[in-house]
């Protein structure tokens, strides 16, 4: 957290002078013909510069999303029997299933759920209907959490 504060501050004060962006003899909104500015305009440059407070967001929500997940894998994995074979399996193994279930499922998804669901609707998917699918999941997940732990909780001590 305090590196992102550290970072969230360099960038305020680095751009407390945007005078580098400087429009010069271009005030039309035309993009420059020279230099690192080739090819953008001053206001190409500054609408980039307006995803900063939005990107700082989304990240500080998905990390504390991501954060509240690992907890209670780390957790679970301390109580559960994790025999496998003839040995034991490392309780991060949850955190990796979830890491490779998203590298499979996102393919499958973009190349046949939703090609299927457009030719269905007659229209594209659009991105808020991903997002919903995104937090059904979301759902699902939690409702598969709930129920491992429950039988975790009735299973007998090892």
């Amino acid at each position: 957290f305090s590196l992102a504060m550290l970072q969230f501050a360099c960038l305020c004060w680095v751009h407390l002078d945007n005078s580098f962006l400087g429009s010069g003899d271009n005030s039309s909104g035309e993009p420059a013909a020279d230099g690192l500015r080739a090819g953008l305009s001053e206001r190409d440059i500054r609408l980039t510069f307006q995803t900063i407070p939005l990107l700082l967001i989304a990240n500080m929500v998905f990390n504390f999303a991501y954060s509240m997940m690992l907890g209670p894998f780390y957790n679970q994995s301390c109580q559960m029997d994790l025999r496998l074979g003839g040995s034991q399996i490392n309780g991060a193994v949850f955190n990796l299933a979830d890491t490779l279930v998203i590298i499979v499922c996102i393919p499958l998804f973009e190349g046949y759920l939703f090609p299927w669901c457009e030719r269905k609707q007659g229209r594209p998917v659009e991105a808020h209907q991903k997002l919903l699918l995104g937090f059904f999941f979301a759902f699902l997940a939690m409702v598969a959490a709930a129920i491992l732990e429950l039988l975790r909780r009735r299973s007998p001590i090892i």
